[in-house]
């Protein structure tokens, strides 16, 4: 019965580790949210361009969790929120860019930085920068 007991205390000791090690990582789940917001901004920008919607593209220059879309046409917001899940940080003193779908032109163009935490030390993980011409890429570096 000893020895039973035993087995299955052993058993259940790797079990645990097992599904810890198959956790993903706090950067793995950051850099795959900041994916997800590129996919995001990506159909922002595609709407705006086959509708001919004006729009701004907020963002904070400290660490948070979220991007904003204000239609002008509407006065409307459409927030991509990532739930703690990643975090973006724009330099600077701009906190907005406006979108032309004459143009297809963001102006300011704009970098976000992606971290895990929102702690003004937090390592950057991935950039997320889209140009003035509106090209939307995640990237290692600036």
């Amino acid at each position: 019965m000893v020895e039973l007991l035993v087995v299955f205390g052993v058993v259940g000791a790797l079990a645990a580790a097992l599904t810890l090690s198959f956790r993903p990582s706090k950067d793995a789940v950051a850099t795959a949210e900041a994916e997800r917001a590129k996919r995001w901004l990506g159909r922002v920008f595609n709407v705006a361009l086959t509708e001919g919607r004006f729009f701004e593209l907020r963002y904070s220059t400290t660490y948070s969790s979220w991007i904003t879309v204000h239609w002008l046409d509407t006065n409307e917001d459409e927030t991509f929120e990532s739930g703690g899940r990643c975090y973006f940080k724009a330099d600077g003193g701009s906190y907005k860019s406006s979108y032309s779908p004459v143009w297809h032109t963001l102006t300011p163009a704009v970098t976000l930085k992606i971290a895990a935490d929102r702690s003004n030390k937090a390592k950057v993980l991935k950039y997320l920068v889209i140009s003035g011409k509106c090209l939307i890429t995640l990237r290692d570096n600036p």
